[in-house]
């Protein structure tokens, strides 16, 4: 590839890069909303074995269950962006020029968009757990 094309293509990513964001916050606020819905449905019958029952099969002594994958991605998400990423300036035009943050998404939204379908499977397989628990 020759590096008209790269810089071509590092560029589109990076305009590009608000919308993944905005896709990475939507579906971190959709699990969220699955999340909070298991965390009430646990609090409302403690003494429902099927509630545990399927609280145990989400959550495996392995680490593998769905919960825990969920946790893994989520925890993958946050890393991909820097402390001063997730904490930015108040107040309009607090940023008005790219910064390095910025010029490195390019490099990490593949594996953002991976994560990104790997947090949307697990969120799948819990609310289908969920459904099938709640009919």
């Amino acid at each position: 590839m020759d590096p008209l094309s790269v810089t071509a293509s590092g560029i589109r990513e990076v305009r590009d890069a608000p919308g993944d964001l905005r896709k990475i916050i939507i579906e971190v606020g959709s699990i969220k909303s699955v999340l909070e819905v298991l965390d009430f449905l646990i609090s409302q019958d403690k003494s429902d074995d099927t509630r545990s029952c399927i609280l145990e099969k989400l959550r495996s002594d392995e680490g593998e269950g769905p919960l825990d994958a969920c946790e893994g991605s989520l925890s993958a998400i946050e890393l991909l962006f820097p402390a001063e990423a997730r904490n930015p300036a108040e107040g309009r035009g607090a940023r008005p020029f790219l910064s390095l943050t910025d010029l490195r998404w390019p490099f990490k939204v593949g594996k953002a968009r991976g994560l990104l379908e790997d947090l949307a499977r697990h969120k799948a397989t819990i609310s289908l757990a969920l459904t099938t628990d709640t009919v």
